[in-house]
């Protein structure tokens, strides 16, 4: 279970440290009233005048949060699985119930 939420945590973590300077940039063309500047030239404007970290501010809460989420994600799903594989009829079973109800339908549509 561990191994789960170990995955989680990385896998939301990484996801916020590809996805945030992406997120800055958005913001910064959405804020930018010169409608003809994109990407490029805003990050190339953020790297000369503000330095690689200024793609990172007040990322620290997001990568937590993220990282944290995703941890509950993977094991809750890991321990939805081996429940459900504890509780899981045989597949004889579900034919049974699959022919049954093909049969109602039958017997509704006459």
């Amino acid at each position: 279970m561990y191994k789960d939420l170990l995955a989680g945590y990385i896998a939301g973590s990484c996801g916020t440290l590809i996805g945030y300077p992406l997120d800055i940039l958005k913001t910064r063309v959405q804020l930018n009233k010169n409608l003809s500047v994109g990407f490029t030239k805003i990050a190339k404007e953020i790297l000369q005048k503000e330095g690689i970290f200024a793609f990172y501010k007040g990322m620290a809460a997001p990568f937590i949060s993220a990282g944290l989420m995703n941890s509950l994600l993977f094991s809750g799903y890991t321990l939805t699985l081996k429940e459900l594989q504890k509780n899981k009829k045989s597949e004889k079973d579900f034919k049974t119930i699959e022919v049954n109800f093909l049969n109602y339908l039958e017997k509704i549509g006459e």
